[in-house]
């Protein structure tokens, strides 16, 4: 079930309806008039336009003269950043199209000069920033709950309601049944394919002891420190930990559960016959399917 223009709900983008930009493309306005992003594309314009030119003289002189135009959009006027906020997705994509040519000329250097390049800019990049950013975010989202702690929720709401209202979740479980089949052939034939490369199989596969190796030495890594601690400090961080933890919340789980468990009783004792629960007896038959497809002797 499609909407559509007639059916749009208030604030839709429908094709062929006038389009005011939108909380993103607003965004995306005010960041492009920053003066940080009109250094930054000052700065990499011309690599990004000589990474495109190459060796090529006809490119070379169209990206001059679109160099210089694109320049003058970051010259800080109104009228710069306003038409560079149009042609900004294009900008974007030249960019990428930049980073991936230099990131193939990084793979081709030898390993001294990729750890050159790396420190390099590890060195010259402003963590700070980062930083900031992340404050900054963090505090977005705490204003946005000051007075309304459940503010997100609300706004989610009407959005998750269309959502469910117009999705078919019996389609949904028809679908997955009707491809049940296709979906298990489709693993059996990605397994077929691989195997057609066993050193390249024993390589995925020899990914998870080496996950496994990652995982286990973080964790180390990650307690070892705690070696340091004094007990008394430690034990007083794990008891103000464990005081965040409300035990009403933990109570009301304990009921919701134990409810749970109780109407799953009292349905299989209804669903018997003369009050004899299902229970054993589904429980049984699934033991039994299970045990007759189990190749006992090679258990």
């Amino acid at each position: 079930m499609r909407n559509t223009a007639a059916e749009a709900p208030e604030g839709a983008c429908v094709k062929g309806a006038p389009d005011d930009g939108g909380p993103v493309r607003q965004l995306v306005r005010a960041f492009v008039r920053t003066e940080e992003f009109g250094a930054i594309m000052r700065a990499a314009l011309p690599e990004i336009m000589d990474a495109w030119a190459g060796k090529s003289r006809v490119r070379k002189k169209i990206a001059g003269a679109v160099g210089k135009s694109l320049a003058r959009g970051f010259d800080g006027s109104p009228e710069g950043r306003e038409t560079l906020s149009e042609i900004a997705p294009d900008a974007v994509n030249a960019a990428l199209g930049a980073m991936t040519a230099a990131m193939r000329k990084l793979a081709e250097m030898p390993a001294a000069g990729k750890r050159a390049f790396l420190s390099g800019l590890m060195e010259k990049a402003d963590a700070g920033k980062a930083g900031s950013l992340l404050t900054e975010t963090a505090a977005v989202v705490s204003g946005l709950h000051d007075g309304e702690p459940e503010f997100i929720t609300g706004l989610a709401r009407p959005a998750l309601r269309r959502f469910i209202a117009e999705t078919d979740f019996g389609g949904i479980k028809d679908a997955l049944e009707d491809s049940s089949d296709d979906i298990a052939a489709f693993a059996g034939m990605v397994q077929e394919e691989l195997w057609r490369y066993p050193a390249k199989m024993v390589c995925l596969l020899s990914l998870i002891p080496g996950f496994v190796n990652i995982a286990v030495r973080s964790l180390a890594r990650t307690a070892a420190p705690l070696r340091a601690v004094a007990p008394d400090l430690l034990a007083d961080v794990a008891a103000s930990l464990f005081r965040e933890v409300r035990p009403a919340d933990v109570g009301a789980l304990i009921n919701e559960l134990c409810e749970l468990a109780r109407k799953l009783h009292t349905g299989a004792a209804l669903l018997g016959d003369r009050g004899k629960s299902i229970a054993p007896g589904e429980i049984a038959r699934f033991a039994e399917g299970v045990l007759a497809a189990v190749d006992v002797p090679l258990l």
